[in-house]
């Protein structure tokens, strides 16, 4: 899968401070030249925590023999870990400002591999005690040239050996020499004809100079970071002059979030900060989220977004990559809800948010407004920052944390969220083993073991790579209102339906007119509804069908009430939406936003 390019990967490597440098062309301490840090864009690294070190570590002794992972990682004090694209999740392991190995996790095997690189190899010599495969001298030089180990080229290997395994190529001497992938079993490697190994990396390559430690990169990277900060602090306080609305921090509980926070608070202006608690966060994210407000004396509003995903689920299915209706009914209509009562004339949301996390953030620039929730205007003070750069303003304002970074985790969000990768399970099952069982059951209801363990349940449509994996499809299916039969008689439309939609009518039609109860039914505008059908102008019956199919499977996110300009749509004690028609003049406004209808 290829790269996205996001931005310029800014920050650099000084081999002679050993630390990595935020930005510039030279070394803010030394002046000494910089050299360019190896790898894969967008470049969104983070620091590598004591506690994802040892579970790295565990990987490579499992694959490599006890103690490979002490002499790959050595007494390395600043090692990057990059989240790099591939099928599922890819992190490459930078020590020195050289990638050093691969950590991918395997769908079809179900398990993490790491692959070492070239730089590598010398500090593994003698280490290695599995996963091997002994190139004869023959071969040697052919290896050293990019070409692949074939069958009679092998004169041993470990006995620990499958198919597609990650392996190194070591020469007599137990010289590493090649890594790549074993395309034959330990038993049948080196019988007949064939590629033993194909090689990925090969040769030697000398180590850069040694790695200071995170006080080093600090000290070095300090005027940079207040020169950022600064800048951001300015242009929050110009921002806010700009636009002149109350000001709200949107913390997510992650480490974007806080630095928006933490620059908001500098800047010295009033504001209100929000999180909103979507039913289903990690409950380390819960606490966190007290233990910031605590931490930086900010009292922190929850808005709760309380059972509507577990509704959802019900109505809508699964959510999935393709068919995301979780953000709009646990996110977007809950924060509507809370502006329109909190802030009816607008309000100006400060959220932390970056170009180099997607593509869609990237094209949203730093100011916007959400076509989700019109009356609020959004503006991110970090969307040129780098992960980088976020990560050295925490470390030095010794801001609180997030455990779940620590504990291997790139992303702070909904713990089940299916833009989640399949190689975060074990970790989410192990950080919270209550969450975990709940969902698994509830997926289990839908599909298979095998679905439910290499992730597939987060396509509706599979991607080529998924259905190479998975031999079946799942199709969910839901008993929602349906059309049952669509016809014209004249200029008029007649649309039959599945179930009895008179009781809602009188709730919800206001939009389309005047409603007129008559004998076998209802009368709106130039359109009329019986128990199962709908007749009248086209584009009327269309718009009915809508307003009552909203009607009748209301979630209650609440998405709707902010494009309503007179305040005529309210969520009722069932949470189902009502239309009062005294304030309603008919602009159709509400209409077209509502989830139930983008994803029936």
């Amino acid at each position: 899968m290829p790269a996205p390019y996001l931005g310029k990967i800014r920050y650099k490597w000084c081999d002679h401070c050993g630390v990595p440098i935020l930005r510039g062309k030279t070394c803010p301490k030394c002046n000494a030249p910089l050299r360019e840090v190896e790898v894969s864009p967008p470049g969104e690294v983070k620091p590598l925590f004591p506690e994802e070190m040892g579970w790295i570590k565990s990987i490579i002794d499992e694959s490599y023999g006890k103690g490979v992972g002490d002499a790959f990682f050595s007494d390395e004090k600043i090692v990057l870990i990059n989240k790099a694209p591939g099928e599922d999740r890819v992190d490459e392991i930078i020590i020195r400002g050289k990638i050093y190995g691969v950590l991918r996790y395997d769908l079809r095997k179900r398990k993490n591999q790491l692959l070492f690189h070239p730089v590598s190899f010398g500090r593994l010599k003698g280490k290695i005690s599995r996963h091997y495969v002994m190139a004869d001298r023959g071969a040697v030089p052919f290896i050293l040239q990019g070409r692949n180990l074939m069958k009679p080229g092998v004169l041993d290997c470990s006995e620990d050996i499958e198919v597609n395994d990650y392996v190194v190529v070591v020469d007599e001497e137990m010289n590493i020499i090649a890594s790549g992938v074993a395309k034959a079993t330990s038993d049948e490697i080196d019988k007949g004809k064939g590629v033993a190994v194909k090689v990925k990396y090969y040769g030697t390559i000398p180590e850069p100079p040694p790695s200071s430690d995170w006080d080093t990169f600090l000290e070095v990277n300090a005027p940079i970071i207040a020169s950022i900060e600064a800048k951001s602090i300015n242009e929050i306080k110009k921002i806010v002059e700009k636009y002149n609305l109350p000001v709200v921090v949107s913390f997510s509980g992650g480490k974007d979030s806080i630095v928006a926070l933490s620059l908001t608070k500098s800047a010295g202006i009033p504001f209100e900060t929000v999180f909103l608690d979507t039913g289903i966060e990690f409950p380390q994210t819960v606490d966190y989220v007290k233990k910031v407000s605590e931490t930086l004396g900010v009292e922190i509003t929850v808005i709760n977004s309380g059972k509507r995903f577990w509704k959802g689920v019900e109505y809508f299915g699964p959510p999935a990559r393709d068919y995301r209706w979780c953000c709009k009914l646990v996110k977007t209509g809950p924060i509507t809800r809370y502006f329109v009562t909190n802030y009816p004339n607008g309000a100006l949301t400060i959220i932390g948010q970056r170009k180099y996390e997607s593509s869609t953030r990237k094209h949203a620039g730093k100011v916007w407004r959400n076509p989700w929730t019109p009356k609020q205007i959004s503006y991110s003070p970090i969307q040129e920052w780098s992960s980088l750069e976020v990560w050295a303003y925490i470390m030095l304002k010794n801001l609180p944390i997030n455990e779940l970074y620590k504990r291997g985790f790139y992303r702070i969000g909904c713990y089940l969220c299916p833009a989640g990768e399949a190689g975060d399970w074990e970790r989410i099952r192990e950080v919270y083993p209550e969450g975990y069982g709940r969902w698994r059951k509830i997926l289990s209801e839908y599909f298979d073991n095998e679905w439910i363990d290499v992730g597939a349940w987060r396509w509706r449509r599979l991607p080529s790579f998924m259905r190479e994996i998975v031999k079946k499809e799942y199709k969910i299916t839901k008993s929602d209102l349906k059309i049952t039969s669509k016809g014209m008689l004249g200029d008029k439309m007649i649309l039959e339906l599945n179930k009895n939609v008179m009781y809602v009518v009188d709730r919800v039609l206001h939009p389309l007119g005047n409603i007129e109860k008559v004998e076998d039914g209802y009368v709106v505008g130039n359109t009329f509804i019986s128990s199962n059908k709908i007749v009248g102008p086209q584009d009327d019956v269309k718009e009915a069908f809508e307003l009552i199919k909203r009607g009748m499977e209301c979630v209650g996110c609440g998405v709707c009430l902010g494009y309503c300009p007179t305040g005529a749509l309210v969520l009722e004690n069932d949470e189902k939406i009502r239309i009062n028609p005294e304030k309603c003049v008919k602009c159709k406004k509400c209409l077209g936003v509502c989830p139930i209808i983008k994803f029936r």
